[in-house]
């Protein structure tokens, strides 16, 4: 995040392509500058972020089946130059704490694959508390090197089913750090996996030619922070992630942030 192309602070996002076209999705908190419970103001000057500068990577070049991926920065304006809001807030804001940038086009992240893009290849699975789960980020502003994310495991502590039925969030048993606000968190399942698309088709005692055996990831949702500290100062182990039906919610029907929802 930037203020007036100054950097302001850290945090990470990923692409969603809705009707609109291209979204890069990521905590509201990080747009607004104000933590979603507390109210206050995340920096210590008040600022209040006005553009992002985004680190993609990119394809630089291919041969012999081979390609070479460098990164590359692009800017994302959070206002036009008449000062209004470009980006938008989760109807229930700031009780869902995302968020929605739209992606200039012809930008190097136009064109870039999205979580939701069949050519993401993750599956849909039946996902129940206990399983594990990835929040991939940049915690502390940390990288794995050539300033690829790091993928930092978490257990699903919370049932996702009630979660939707509630319109609340996932809770997930993890330590993140700041830097990691609007990554994206995959779950991952080992062994016979049935995908949802085929539960009604299946016969007993076959197994249909679309089942998986072995390992596979599905998208889970945003990761957005942790719980405040309790009595005793330390912080539990918990974060919040908002899962796909809420991202589509605000892909589909955002609305501009305004003072009472910041």
């Amino acid at each position: 995040m930037t203020k007036q192309g100054e950097p302001l602070a850290k945090g990470s996002g990923f692409l969603w392509r809705g009707k609109d076209g291209v979204q890069l999705v990521t905590a509201a908190h990080n747009l607004t500058g104000v933590h979603p419970t507390t109210g206050k103001h995340l920096s210590l000057a008040g600022a209040i972020p006005d553009g992002l500068l985004v680190e993609v990577a990119s394809i630089r070049s291919r041969q012999d089946n081979v390609s070479t991926v460098g990164w590359v920065s692009t800017e994302i304006p959070l206002q036009d130059n008449a000062g209004n809001t470009l980006w938008r807030v989760h109807p229930k804001r700031p009780a869902v704490d995302i968020a929605s940038v739209p992606v200039p086009a012809g930008t190097e992240l136009d064109w870039h694959v999205a979580v939701n893009d069949d050519l993401s290849e993750y599956e849909d699975f039946r996902v129940t508390a206990s399983m594990d789960a990835f929040v991939v980020g940049f915690p502390e502003g940390l990288d794995g090197g050539g300033s690829t994310p790091l993928w930092k495991k978490a257990t699903i502590a919370s049932e996702p089913a009630i979660a939707i039925q509630k319109s609340a969030p996932l809770l997930i048993d993890t330590a993140t750090r700041q830097g990691m606000s609007g990554s994206p968190v995959f779950v991952k399942d080992s062994g016979i996996i049935t995908p949802t698309r085929l539960e009604g088709q299946l016969v007993e005692g076959q197994m249909h030619p679309e089942t998986i055996i072995g390992t596979a990831f599905a998208f889970l949702g945003c990761y957005t922070a942790r719980p405040l500290p309790d009595e005793s100062g330390t912080l539990a182990q918990l974060g919040t992630v908002f899962l796909q039906n809420q991202i589509e919610e605000l892909v589909e029907s955002g609305v501009k942030p305004n003072s009472s929802q910041s």
